[in-house]
């Protein structure tokens, strides 16, 4: 019997426990984790092409048991027919072993800065509320206990006034954690730009910089606290306030070529596209895939969107035994997210590039040049020099 296909799915271990199908790309946590050693990576791809589940694969796989650390059965459970489980010494020193926050930024939006500010707020409680035993800690002190204690407060972290809170709310996390385990923890931020996007597009951007900027420096530029971190997004912030300073980023976005490794390591090859293709037999149809879902070079990696991919096999597998002229490629991405940042940039076409975009709708090919130092504090003045 086939493996159900977990369209939408964002975590590893809902994946796996529901078997559904997983394209294995557990050999990137040893990628990003020991083979590299810059202590901040910043991660940029599209939409859709599984982000999200990349940093709950590090999360489930880092993760100490909390209740009875050293206990590593759930890990096991779930990655025992993994590649990464076969590199035992890596294993060994890695899974199960720290403390890891995991957050995601993708809900902070909101028609107006206050209410942004409010899911900021609800984020950041939310993130405390998953490490209550801080509150009992006989590792910290008294302060420290009702320092902890201040964020498991919504009321108070919904207040405005009160935004220092929100400010150093992931830098004294990472101390806490670090002083009740005895080891620097890892931190993981999914997609850190959106914030940063919705404020741009609806007009409160500096209001928002001012909030997340030292929300992220304080916990990334040098802390003692931290082990290492991860950042994901879809675009660079090449010139943004919020990175000023951090020597220690290495930036790993689709336009670089000296990190094969990490290029591949979202999304699927050609390799994987063929091999998910042929576990549901559709293997006579790879070259409808290659056709549609195969438009994306990172670094010198030939991609394919995963999304387009699995929505495809979703849709046609069980039409090789019903009807083989229903078998068809869908656009699949159309209406999945919101495009505020791609209308936003539009207004950066010069009028010489409207016959190359009329090439574009034609099904035609341009060469552009790309301007990786667009940012979204762009979008407030046209002043891209």
């Amino acid at each position: 019997m086939l493996k159900s296909i977990g369209i939408g799915a964002e975590l590893f271990h809902e994946l796996i426990e529901s078997n559904s199908y997983y394209v294995d790309k557990t050999p990137f946590i040893r990628t990003v984790f020991k083979d590299n050693t810059s202590k901040v990576m910043l991660i940029t791809r599209p939409r859709r092409f599984g982000k999200t589940l990349t940093m709950s694969t590090f999360y489930d796989f880092l993760s100490l048991n909390i209740e009875n650390p050293g206990d590593v059965s759930l890990q096991e459970k779930w990655f025992k027919d993994t590649k990464i489980f076969e590199d035992k010494e890596f294993c060994s020193e890695y899974m199960g072993k720290f403390p890891v926050i995991f957050i995601t930024l993708k809900q902070i939006e909101g028609e107006d800065f206050i209410s942004a500010y409010g899911r900021f707020a609800s984020a950041i409680y939310d993130m405390y509320t998953q490490f209550r035993y801080l509150a009992d800690s006989d590792k910290l002190s008294s302060d420290e206990i009702e320092e902890y204690k201040l964020y498991l407060d919504k009321f108070y972290l919904r207040e405005p006034k009160n935004n220092d809170a929100i400010k150093d709310s992931l830098s004294t996390l990472l101390k806490l954690l670090n002083k009740h385990h005895g080891i620097k923890p890892i931190l993981l931020i999914d997609e850190y730009d959106v914030p940063i996007a919705k404020a741009a597009h609806n007009g409160y951007y500096r209001e928002m910089i001012d909030i997340i900027s030292p929300f992220l420096s304080k916990a990334l530029k040098t802390n003692l606290y931290l082990g290492r971190a991860v950042l994901t997004g879809c675009l660079r912030a090449a010139k943004e306030s919020i990175f000023t300073g951090l020597n220690n980023l290495l930036v790993c976005s689709i336009l670089d070529t000296g990190h094969d490794d990490i290029s591949s390591g979202i999304g699927f090859t050609k390799e994987e596209a063929e091999e998910v293709l042929a576990y549901y037999g559709l293997s006579d149809y790879y070259e409808d895939a290659r056709n549609n879902y195969d438009g994306y070079h990172f670094g010198t990696n030939h991609m394919y969107c995963p999304w387009d991919v699995m929505n495809f096999c979703k849709d046609n597998y069980k039409k090789l035994s019903e009807n083989k002229n229903l078998i068809q490629a869908g656009n699949y991405w159309i209406n999945t997210s919101g495009n505020d940042v791609i209308e936003e940039f539009m207004g950066f076409i010069e009028p010489e590039d409207v016959e190359l975009m009329q090439d574009l709708l034609d099904g035609k090919s341009i060469t552009a040049e790309i301007r990786a130092t667009l940012c979204y504090g762009d979008l407030q003045n046209h002043d891209i020099n």
